[in-house]
């Protein structure tokens, strides 16, 4: 990772889950969970 300046802060983020949703006009949405499971990501679909 290169240096950031001396006088820059912030925050380092390590996301465990992440979800989407795609939204459809019939209303059966798409949500998609990827949990990092053994530093592999595993999807598990939450619905339809």
């Amino acid at each position: 990772m290169p240096k950031r300046p001396d006088n820059w802060g912030g925050y380092a983020i390590k996301p465990t889950r992440i979800e989407f949703m795609e939204f459809k006009p019939t209303r059966f949405h798409n949500r998609k969970l990827y949990i990092l499971e053994n530093q592999k990501w595993i999807l598990k679909a939450l619905q339809p």
